[in-house]
């Protein structure tokens, strides 16, 4: 048996949903504050398939050569948004790490950001 949890549901409730809301202002403003041309900006998405994925690798690709850090700090946003809130297409983040970072580089960080987001999943479902 469980222990008998004290906290309101609702509360929890809207824990979680501060959170989201938090999660979705931070990634729009650093899509929008990107050091890049506006052209650029518009293609940086959540990609769906792999037609958006290449538009996607390019604007993070032309990021990273102005800006490592900061496409480090977007993706890195993104993929743990995605990760904990567990919505689907990690996979091709994952293909778009190894395009923007190199294979090695983008294996380690995908590794590394994986566990992050799914011990954030797990703390936010507890």
């Amino acid at each position: 048996m469980h222990p008998s949890n004290p906290c309101n549901p609702w509360l929890r409730l809207a824990v979680v949903a501060s959170i989201l809301l938090g999660s979705l202002c931070w990634l729009t403003f650093l899509v929008r504050a990107a050091p890049f041309s506006s052209s650029s900006s518009s293609q940086l998405k959540f990609p769906s398939d792999l037609y958006e994925l290449r538009d996607v690798a390019v604007a993070l690709s032309s990021l990273t050569s102005s800006s490592t850090s900061y496409a480090l700090l977007l993706f890195s946003s993104a993929y743990l948004f995605k990760q904990s809130f567990a919505v689907p297409g990690s996979a091709l983040l994952n293909a778009l790490a190894g395009a923007a970072f190199g294979l090695p580089g983008g294996l380690a960080l995908c590794s590394i950001l994986t566990a992050v987001g799914a011990s954030c999943c797990c703390l936010m479902a507890r």
